[in-house]
């Protein structure tokens, strides 16, 4: 689904490690999961670029553990983040009648904006398509690969190079449909992102969205 794109950032050098700006604030756009996996992108706005600083991935955690990793990436980078982007199923009430948003922001995550659904989740993959070659990615703090009950799990970058799909049939029509697995978390979270973009969430989304004009 992203696999050519991420090709075509690599072969442009725009997979490398790179100084992430003092000056500019950090924001945070997740997929979330408890007993699957929560995912974590880091990403900072830099004129037309849009800086993939961290990745991060984990299941069956609490969120404190989540709230953990933000308080370390504010830590290490010396910028507090922005917001935290969330998507739709963030607010389904669970675990006792709260929802993951209610218990991020019980563990100290105040900062933290749903992303509404978007019915089509093509819809969202193609408009983060439309800004991946926009992407520079940080080779170290993207490309880290991890382990899981003992099994290899792929790094960031490699969720999007991963992410597949499959034929499936609904209603007699064949349709080819994202597969969920170990990639679809982050690549989800990464669409986090781009259906923010698309309904005007971010600060500075007409730069995202709508002005070619600005060189890279």
């Amino acid at each position: 689904i992203y696999g050519k794109l991420i090709s075509a950032l690599r072969a442009k050098k725009r997979i490398t490690d790179f100084e992430h700006d003092a000056g500019r604030p950090l924001y945070c756009f997740w997929d979330i999961g408890y007993s699957d996996f929560t995912a974590m992108w880091l990403l900072q706005f830099c004129g037309r670029d849009i800086c993939a600083l961290a990745y991060r991935c984990n299941s069956q955690q609490l969120p404190a553990y989540y709230v953990a990793i933000a308080k370390e990436w504010e830590r290490a980078y010396g910028i507090p983040i922005a917001t935290h982007y969330l998507p739709h199923d963030a607010e389904h009430k669970e675990f006792g009648g709260k929802s993951v948003r209610d218990h991020l922001r019980e563990a100290g995550l105040d900062n933290v904006t749903v992303v509404p659904v978007i019915r089509d989740q093509w819809t969202g993959i193609n408009h983060t398509r439309s800004l991946l070659p926009r992407f520079v990615f940080h080779k170290t703090n993207c490309g880290k690969i991890w382990t899981h009950e003992g099994r290899d799990m792929p790094s960031g970058i490699g969720c999007l190079e991963g992410y597949h799909t499959m034929e499936s049939a609904a209603s007699g029509v064949i349709r080819e449909t994202p597969v969920h697995d170990e990639n679809s978390h982050g690549a989800d979270a990464l669409r986090t992102f781009g259906e923010a973009d698309m309904r005007g969430m971010l600060p500075g989304s007409t730069v995202l969205s709508e002005d070619p004009r600005r060189s890279v």
